[in-house]
């Protein structure tokens, strides 16, 4: 029988776990995190500057 995600995720979420991660996964993973992070830094930059030139061309 498969479970799906949200039924994995509420069995898990109901117990205390303790996951052991090699420092090289850790390590790609923080990476990993921290492009998505200064991708959406960057994108958030950009909707800044849209919404700012639009001010700029309504006034």
């Amino acid at each position: 029988m498969l479970l799906k995600a949200e039924e994995i995720y509420l069995k898990f979420n109901e117990k205390s776990i303790e996951i052991k991660i090699p420092k090289r996964l850790l390590l790609v993973l923080l990476q990993q995190v921290n492009r998505h992070y200064e991708i959406l830094k960057c994108e958030k930059e950009i909707i800044n500057n849209f919404a700012i030139q639009e001010n700029i061309s309504n006034t």
